[in-house]
């Protein structure tokens, strides 16, 4: 073992390990979750109010701020019961999920001041719109793939300047959204920055191909494995046995690029400490439901 952990920081420190050459993502699992409670529940009840939460990075706010409350605030048994029954919810989608997931905001609002009940209380109030929100589930609504993808080929595009062609290892959730892929990067129509502020990204999406394949059979994409599993490694690792070697992986080059996408929880909560005080700009949601419908139309 050791001697492969050797070679695996070998490689972790090679010099084609730079940012000309790697462009990753990595996603903070309970922030994500969180994130995915303001995005599919604060953010419908507040838009049938017509508030835009994407504007000034509300929806980042209100996740920093469900996430840091929820984890070193509140009662954590009931916070950790709220974002399961969620996830719960979210696969489910049955009458019974969906009335323990609000019990669970019920029991969690009681146990808290009455001033810092304000994200749950829009929480709560989404379960008017709870039909319209259950419609919008699938089966990978959790999962970030998708979304770490689309990002990850949005940078590669600004950094290369040309549309992009693409491997990927055989995914269950590439495959199931294929045909919304096909939309992203085969729409017709002109190159714009969708968002607000310094969370915009390129529509269409300036990727020209792709391509599932076995990574038996492409070492590009067992090279991308390793790193991911490093990465993984790094963060997931809990066993004292491997301190050395994920001392090793936080000290590599891999772990001091630049230029690394992170899906994670931060302190920051105004617009000026998110970046985005600049409020010109589109409405993602709402630009690709418009463009998505004039095709479906024009069908």
């Amino acid at each position: 073992m050791r001697i492969y952990n050797k070679q695996i920081i070998e490689f972790l420190n090679h010099p084609l390990i730079s940012e000309k050459n790697i462009i990753s993502s990595v996603s903070h699992k309970e922030f994500t979750v969180s994130a995915q409670i303001v995005d599919k529940l604060i953010e419908t009840t507040l838009y049938h109010k017509n508030i835009d939460i994407y504007k000034e990075g509300k929806n980042i706010a209100f996740t920093n701020l469900l996430f840091f409350a929820g984890k070193y605030k509140w009662d954590k048994v009931l916070y950790y019961k709220m974002l399961e029954d969620f996830i719960s919810m979210v696969r489910n989608k049955t009458q019974e999920s969906i009335t323990e997931f609000y019990n669970s905001i019920k029991q969690l609002s009681q146990k808290i001041n009455a001033s810092e009940r304000y994200l749950l209380d829009i929480i709560m109030e989404s379960e008017n719109h709870i039909s319209e929100i259950i419609n919008s589930f699938d089966k990978y609504t959790i999962d970030v793939t998708l979304s770490s993808f689309l990002v990850i080929c949005d940078l590669w595009y600004e950094k290369l300047n040309f549309k992009i062609n693409v491997l990927f290892d055989k995914s269950k959730q590439m495959e199931y959204y294929q045909e919304y892929i096909d939309f992203m990067k085969g729409h017709n129509s002109e190159l714009i920055k969708i968002g607000y502020g310094n969370r915009k990204m390129n529509f269409p999406a300036q990727i020209k191909d792709v391509k599932l394949v076995d990574s038996i059979n492409e070492k590009s994409i067992q090279i991308t494995d390793l790193i991911a599993s490093s990465l993984g490694f790094m963060f997931n690792n809990k066993n004292e046995k491997f301190k050395k070697f994920v001392k090793d992986i936080q000290d590599s080059k891999l772990r001091h690029l630049s230029n690394c996408h992170t899906i994670w929880f931060s302190t920051e909560i105004s617009p000026k400490e998110l970046g985005m005080e600049n409020t010109e700009g589109v409405n993602s949601l709402d630009f690709l439901a418009e463009k998505m419908m004039n095709k479906k139309n024009n069908l």
